[in-house]
């Protein structure tokens, strides 16, 4: 994604950690299960892709489209598959998507490795996409915050992505660090830590 300002941590008035409760409800009314984040504007609302099976042949396209076989998958049906099977997680893997209201406008994933060079490392904030009429309204930190609290709350210390380019620069002012800069898959890539525990 493009470089975007930096969001508070997502909020909301139901738990310090930005979890909603089970039998909270969205701004429509509905009963709904999982943890929701809210970024700065109220337009803006990250879930599971369980509450959102219907997007998943649009994540599909958007990820493939993006990445093709660095999604780790060498069709779009096979990636397909792969959300589907990831919407039903409540664990790595897992799937966030955003909102704006109420379309969807971008996702994330938590996954075990992103990078088979480095597979000790685990896990990883991975293919994050914030669609092209959405960009710059911080849609793209919300969701590498929400991946941040999922990975702390299933008990991991440690947060790892890779990128390239400029990104490094977006990622730091959210507080990730340069972990080394390795040759992969062609290119120089930059792998990131972010540190959940104090």
């Amino acid at each position: 994604i493009l470089p975007e300002e930096s969001l508070p941590a997502p909020s909301t008035a139901r738990t310090a950690d930005g979890r909603d409760t089970d039998t909270a409800r969205t701004q429509h009314g509905k009963q709904r299960k999982g943890p929701v984040f809210e970024g700065a504007s109220k337009a803006v609302v990250i879930e599971g892709l369980a509450l959102h099976r219907d997007w998943i042949s649009t994540i599909a396209r958007w990820h493939f489209d993006q990445w093709g076989p660095l999604t780790g998958s060498k069709t779009i049906e096979e990636h397909t598959t792969f959300l589907d099977n990831a919407s039903r997680r409540a664990a790595v893997p897992m799937v966030l998507v955003a909102s704006w209201d109420g379309k969807p406008a971008g996702s994330a994933s938590l996954l075990r490795c992103d990078m088979e060079i480095r597979d000790g490392l685990t896990p990883w904030l991975g293919q994050l996409f914030v669609a092209s009429e959405y960009r710059q309204r911080g849609i793209g930190a919300a969701l590498v915050r929400a991946v941040a609290t999922e990975a702390g709350s299933n008990g991991y210390r440690r947060l790892y992505l890779y990128t390239s380019g400029q990104l490094p620069r977006f990622y730091e002012r959210l507080g990730w660090s340069v972990r080394e800069r390795v040759h992969y898959l062609g290119k120089e890539r930059t792998v990131m830590q972010y540190d959940l525990v104090a």
